[in-house]
């Protein structure tokens, strides 16, 4: 999930610097606000912070760089556990009642939910492109249109594809500066 914060220059120049070197970015165009009480009316939804709070803020957004900035995962296969780099996962895709994650040699079954993998995967290199299916960008070799306004990702790695579906189109698009 993508961050973004607004508040007082004093305040964000203390912030970035305890972040520095946590992983956490804050973007221009993010999917999230952590707004500055008082600056907030144009932000909505979002985060409201005091400043009087700016450490209780600071330890917030130190445990969720833990767990949202991790570029490992955790995959099973029967009861062998194996750890992938995120950089070298296909996809997420819930099926079966269960979440699994692609690479190019196997498919392993993870125990959190899709959509707190949504959450804890850098907004730049994964989307989300159907109710089940969150790809990696870094690893699409083509992108097709398809019936419907659907769209078809094809992958450099294996001899699979996955649907965008309409409702994420636009989305998808915008995501890749395409409108």
């Amino acid at each position: 999930m993508k961050l973004g914060l607004i508040c007082d220059d004093l305040i964000k120049k203390e912030i970035l610097q305890t972040t520095a070197n946590s992983g956490i970015t804050f973007y221009d165009n993010p999917d999230l606000f952590i707004v500055q009480s008082g600056h907030e009316k144009p932000y909505l939804p979002c985060i409201v912070f005091e400043s009087k709070e700016i450490k209780t803020l600071l330890q917030i957004i130190e445990k969720l760089s833990h767990t949202a900035q991790s570029d490992k995962v955790i995959g099973y296969d029967d009861e062998i556990m194996y750890i992938s780099n995120t950089k070298d996962i296909l996809y997420f895709e819930a099926k079966d009642s269960s979440v699994y994650y692609r690479t190019s040699s196997q498919e392993l079954k993870i125990r959190e939910k899709l959509f707190e993998v949504e959450m804890r995967l850098s907004g730049d290199k994964f989307i989300r492109i159907s109710r089940s299916i969150i790809i990696n960008i870094d690893k699409v070799s083509s992108i097709a249109p398809w019936f419907n306004r659907r769209l078809i990702i094809a992958f450099d790695e294996i001899d699979t594809t996955v649907e965008v579906s309409k409702k994420y189109v636009s989305d998808f698009k915008r995501f890749l500066g395409m409108g």
